[in-house]
């Protein structure tokens, strides 16, 4: 979702602190995409490059999502057979 967020857009850095730097975007007058917003608002944390929030309004309606995060974790995607007692592993290859 947020590959390539600031395509189409004038990026400035409205804020900065020690974690994250704040990022004013504006659509450009050749962005014509008629359903990207006007304007964001973007906080990215330092040292990750991660998001940390996202806040634009688009017809009335304010969006903001915070607390972003991408991925899973290595145990998420591991079978770990202790986790499964008593299962029977049948191997089809």
């Amino acid at each position: 979702m947020f590959q390539g967020i600031t395509e189409g857009y004038s990026v400035s850095l409205s804020k900065e602190t020690d974690k994250y730097w704040y990022l004013k975007c504006k659509k450009l007058k050749s962005n014509a995409d008629k359903d990207d917003p006007k304007t964001m608002d973007l906080v990215v944390e330092k040292g990750t490059y991660n998001p940390k929030s996202l806040s634009t309004k688009m017809r009335g309606v304010t969006v903001t999502m915070r607390d972003l995060t991408f991925g899973v974790s290595e145990k998420q995607v591991t079978f770990n057979q202790a986790d499964y007692p008593g299962a029977k592993i049948i191997d089809k290859r």
